[in-house]
Parts: C-alpha cells; sequence; structure tokens
C-alpha cells in the first residue's frame, strides 16, 4: 500500500489544498514558450514520453484501453502536461518515483499528471485527487494526501 511518508521520501512531495492545486499546477509548470520554441518535434518528444509511461503501466495494469484500473490520455496540448488517471487501489510509490525518474533529458521541462480515482470507470465522479510529478518535485491535492495518510 502506498502512503504518504514514502512519496515524500522518494520523491521530495509537498501538499496544497485542493481549491489551490490547479492554480498551483500552472505557477509550478514550465513556461509554454519552451514547449513553443520545440516546435513540430513537441509532438514526437511527448510521444516518447507516451511510450515510456506505457512500457512501465501496461505490464502490470494492463492495456488502457480495456484496463479497470488505469487510463492514459493520449491528447497532446503542447503544454507539457501528460495526464495519466489511475485508481487507488492500482496506486503503488514506485510508479510515482519511476515516472519522475522518465523526466530528464528532452522530458525534464514536462510534468506527469496522475488523475487518482475510488473508481476510474464509475459514473460518478470518483476522483480523490490529483498529483503533479516534475523532474525535482511531487505536488498533491490535500484529497489524495489525506487518503494516503489514512492508508498507513
Amino acid at each position: 500500500m502506498i502512503d504518504l511518508s514514502t512519496i515524500t521520501a522518494l520523491c521530495g512531495a509537498f501538499v496544497v489544498t485542493n481549491d489551490d492545486f490547479w492554480s498551483q499546477l500552472s505557477s509550478q509548470c514550465t513556461d509554454d514558450s519552451i514547449f513553443d520554441s520545440q516546435g513540430e518535434d513537441h509532438e514526437r518528444i511527448d510521444l516518447r514520453l507516451v511510450e515510456r509511461i506505457d512500457a512501465l503501466l501496461e505490464p502490470i495494469l494492463g492495456d488502457p484501453e480495456d484496463s479497470p484500473d488505469w487510463w492514459h490520455n493520449l491528447d497532446c496540448y503542447g503544454d507539457g502536461i501528460r495526464p495519466v488517471s489511475i485508481n487507488m487501489k492500482a496506486l503503488e510509490a514506485d510508479y510515482l518515483s519511476t515516472l519522475q525518474g522518465f523526466l530528464v533529458g528532452e522530458h525534464e521541462p514536462f510534468c506527469i499528471l496522475v488523475q487518482v480515482h475510488e473508481d476510474l470507470h464509475s459514473d460518478a465522479d470518483t476522483k480523490i485527487g490529483c498529483i503533479a510529478i516534475f523532474a525535482q518535485k511531487v505536488m498533491l491535492s490535500r484529497g489524495i494526501a489525506r487518503k494516503l495518510t489514512v492508508a498507513t
């Protein structure tokens, strides 16, 4: 089971309120001009990050198109944010530290945004919170931090 102290030790995590998460995400992310300067290469760079994420999670959690435990948003908006959704029961600290390890070289300016749910495929909104993974830090919304603290 994943817990907050493990994430903090592995990834240098900090917690913000649920209301502040999205504004903090904007201020923590790399300026879009970095991605704009990549021009047409940005989409290929993003795709290489997609492939690394899939190579990590697919063997464990299954094909994201069919898995009940995770889903990978493959849209490329050019902002350097790579969104992934995962069920709480499937979340492991090792995934987060490995994902953070992918953010080197051409992927260093990216952010992997993990949206954590109780039941990803429920019709109801079961999102617990979000984890924004950057090269040097990890930001958690208070909702997910509380859930991780209770899990310990």
